[in-house]
């Protein structure tokens, strides 16, 4: 499965949390972030089974939501 970066945190090794797209998930951005591991704070989401929380930067998701918005298409300027 290919992958590409939509934003990434500006570090090198891929070891940074990044947005990733798939050319075939076009619904869906995987986001790479370091585990959340706190009980406490785990408990308070009330997550379901096989969900997990990931820690990024909140200006990752800012950068993400502005290139993945600039990838939509506008209305009006579809493929002649």
């Amino acid at each position: 499965m290919s992958h590409y970066v939509i934003a990434g945190s500006g570090c090198s090794g891929g070891d940074c949390p990044t947005v990733h797209g798939v050319p075939t998930e076009q619904e869906d951005v995987f986001v790479q972030g370091y585990v959340v591991t706190d009980a406490t704070l785990l408990a308070e989401l009330g997550l379901p089974a096989g969900e997990t929380v990931v820690r990024v930067p909140r200006t990752l998701l800012v950068e993400a939501g502005r290139k993945i918005e600039d990838e939509r298409p506008q209305p009006g300027r579809g493929a002649a």
